[in-house]
């Protein structure tokens, strides 16, 4: 399944993907009455685990239905993808982890190492937006804005002091994130001497990447019945169409189970948390020269099986 999140003025509902038409579960159940047992937030339906996310495919075996189809279209509750708004995919997530020096290529580029054990660093919730959004220039920031597009995972069942063996049962689905930074605060920290100024130096670092609408995530979950192997994924990031960094899971230093494992050590994650794999090589700091993002940019990550992220950068 790919399930989303669509906004209707400020509020988030789930729905699902289904061919080129969205299904919005609040509003079919008029229609089929199943509908009206899953839970009306994205998160409510990732706790509500296998018995949710089953009603939510019997419902979707319902709405293929041609005289089902036909009426929900009639009620407004199956529209095409095109007329609806987006909202992250997981609007209200409890943790979001942004994955850190966790490319090889990304680690080459910059001049650094493999670390020794996963590193992570915390995105806030209002970062977080959709595909489709416009992303603001901070003021004052807004000279030195970098891309980084990364693929992500999101937590469907609690999860603490799991083994990499089990850690990919805890998995619901994969999706793409966009690791918006401001440069700016980046160069401190490379320039940065001694144990005060370096920790100063990076939660400063981690400051510009939290910016409103810093973490485009999206544009839906696919449930892992639908990619069961995320390993043989093909990543890309693009930049008004030219290809700007490309990445498959040979380049992750660590996977997926192993982030997870290693992080469950130290944190609860709860069905909507959202863990991403850090950015491969390609960013526009490290280009020669640098490059960085100007208004009217667009910016594309995706993946193969999981879709497009696509946002504008504003004026």
């Amino acid at each position: 399944m790919k399930l989303m999140t669509v906004k209707s003025g400020d509020a988030f509902f789930p729905a699902v993907l289904i061919g080129d038409e969205v299904l919005r579960l609040a509003g079919a159940g008029d229609v089929i009455a199943e509908a009206k047992t899953i839970p009306d937030t994205m998160t409510g339906l990732l706790r509500g685990g296998d018995a949710a996310l089953g009603a939510v495919q019997r419902v979707i075996a319902a709405a293929t239905q041609a005289d089902h189809a036909h009426a929900l279209r009639a009620a407004g509750a199956l529209v095409p993808f095109a007329q609806v708004t987006l909202g992250p995919v997981v609007p209200d997530p409890d943790l979001v982890l942004s994955g850190s020096m966790n490319s090889h290529g990304h680690l080459s580029e910059m001049g650094d190492v493999p670390p020794q054990h996963p590193c992570a660093f915390h995105k806030v919730r209002s970062a977080l937006t959709a595909s489709g959004a416009e992303i603001a220039r901070p003021d004052g920031y807004g000279d030195m804005i970098d891309w980084e597009g990364e693929l992500s995972l999101v937590i469907g069942k609690r999860c603490h002091r799991v083994t990499i063996a089990d850690a990919l049962d805890y998995v619901a689905g994969y999706t793409l994130m966009n690791d918006i930074s401001a440069r700016e605060f980046v160069l401190p920290f490379v320039k940065s001497v001694g144990p005060a100024p370096s920790a100063q130096a990076w939660e400063r670092n981690v400051l510009g990447k939290n910016f409103p609408g810093f973490a485009p995530v999206g544009p839906y979950i696919v449930t892992k019945d639908e990619l069961p192997s995320p390993f043989t994924y093909h990543m890309e990031t693009l930049v008004n169409g030219e290809v700007m960094q490309t990445s498959t899971e040979e380049d992750l230093v660590f996977g997926p189970a192993e982030m997870i494992s290693y992080f469950s050590q130290f944190y609860v994650f709860q069905p909507g948390d959202i863990i991403s794999m850090g950015s491969p090589p390609g960013v526009g700091l490290a280009r020669k020269p640098p490059q960085f993002l100007k208004p009217g940019d667009t910016v594309e990550v995706r993946a193969t099986g999981i879709g497009s992220l696509i946002n504008r950068i504003g004026n």
